[in-house]
């Protein structure tokens, strides 16, 4: 009971200290022992000093005061030693871990983050080659075979050069021309004379692959977070082969391919000299924009094709904003049911896309357009979107057209706006 009393003063303050003489020495010798057990710690703690001998020896309950006060004075002043002392023990294992986990950084410092042993430790066993010739003649071959893998595996490993591709058919694959009938009121137009059959005269020598710059630019574009500098480079000149052909949307053909001729063919000699400098070479060859300058490399024969005929586009974005109308309607019709139905389903996105491109209310288009062939007309050639146009004005947007014109306006302004400023900051 006086333990608990002497706990529970030591907790709360004085207000339950014992009452009774007897009960203060036991509490006080309670609290001698507690003080001995924590200097005893301490000491191991520190270093391992001899243990503080703090509690009573025999014989010393007789010198503790006799009065109730006196006794409560003494264990309330143990009673602070006691916290003291814990105190102490706290801080010292702290500051013991912290030694620990200091020691053990500088081992892995030491070491690497190999588990071997590199210091002069008296528990690492060493390998005793010898001092024989032998054993050194071979320590020396070992250390050569090692420099050499190290020399091998340091070098910087040259790309191989890639084989151009070839698109050709196979020469193994037999040729030969397969005529179809054709009957004689769709071989001979009534006004034109003999039709002329598309394809008839299609050959691998006339047939060229041509390669979509804006495809090239998205790639550049896409990593330029690792080269930002080059890939400012090369999409400043990617830029500037569009701004001339940006100028050269009003011209005719044969004017437009002299312009090419005239200004995109030395900027594209500018960009190809660069392809092959060192500055190129230097490009990680896994990043991103390495895969985009391989992409011009490996594509550089089509991309300039574009230059040989003023009809040809530098790029395919028309075709793909056309795709587009396909690529989100893919989601509203996943099955079509059969082959049959997606040959349907591709004809009249086709007159879909027709009247759109013609700017015409394509709901009061196509509901005419199915009416009049529900009601067994045979007149096609009214029933095309550009014909339909003239008779049903009332059904052409006329802000498409709008639109679009402003649109190309602020397009050629910026752009020209961008040439004048690289001139401007051109010495």
């Amino acid at each position: 009971m006086a333990r608990v009393g002497v706990q529970r003063g030591m907790d709360h303050g004085r207000c339950d200290l014992p009452h009774d003489a007897a009960e203060c020495h036991e509490g006080i010798e309670v609290l001698h022992r507690r003080i001995a057990e924590l200097t005893a710690q301490l000491a191991r703690l520190q270093g391992g000093a001899e243990e503080s001998s703090a509690s009573p020896a025999s014989g010393e309950t007789a010198s503790l005061p006799q009065e109730v006060p006196a006794c409560h004075a003494l264990i309330a002043e143990l009673a602070a030693s006691v916290g003291e002392l814990n105190n102490d023990k706290l801080q010292l294992a702290q500051e013991n871990e912290e030694l620990k986990l200091t020691i053990t950084r500088l081992l892995l410092q030491l070491r690497g983050h190999r588990r071997e042993r590199f210091v002069d430790d008296p528990n690492q066993m060493k390998l005793d080659l010898g001092n024989d010739p032998e054993s050194q003649e071979a320590l020396a071959e070992a250390v050569a075979e090692a420099e050499k893998i190290v020399q091998e595996y340091t070098v910087r490993r040259t790309l191989k050069p890639k084989r151009p591709r070839n698109e050709k058919l196979p020469d193994h694959i037999p040729r030969y021309e397969v005529p179809l009938p054709v009957p004689e009121e769709v071989a001979n137009c009534p006004e034109h004379g003999p039709r002329k059959q598309i394809g008839e005269d299609r050959s691998e020598l006339r047939i060229q692959r041509g390669a979509c710059w804006s495809h090239a630019r998205r790639k550049v574009f896409d990593g330029r977070g690792s080269n930002p500098v080059e890939a400012s480079f090369v999409l400043a000149m990617i830029g500037e082969l569009y701004d001339i052909e940006e100028r050269g949307k009003t011209l005719t053909a044969e004017q437009r391919l002299e312009l090419r001729q005239r200004e995109s063919r030395p900027v594209l000699e500018r960009l190809r000299a660069w392809l092959d400098s060192e500055a190129a070479a230097r490009v990680l060859p896994k990043s991103l924009f390495a895969e985009a300058l391989r992409y011009l490399r490996n594509h550089w024969p089509a991309l300039n094709l574009y230059l040989s005929d003023g009809r040809c586009p530098i790029d395919n974005n028309d075709t793909e904003q056309l795709m587009k109308q396909v690529a989100l309607g893919r989601k509203n019709w996943l099955f079509l049911g059969s082959v049959a139905a997606g040959y349907r389903a591709a004809t009249f996105l086709t007159i879909v896309s027709t009247a759109h491109r013609n700017d015409l209310d394509v709901w009061a288009y196509v509901k005419d357009v199915l009416d009049q062939l529900l009601a067994g007309s045979t007149d096609y050639h009214a029933l095309q979107a550009d014909i339909w146009k003239q008779s049903h004005p009332e059904h052409i947007r006329a802000y498409r057209a709008e639109e679009r014109r402003e649109r190309s306006d602020a397009k050629r302004a910026r752009r020209a706006r961008r040439r004048l400023l690289a001139r401007s900051r051109s010495p």
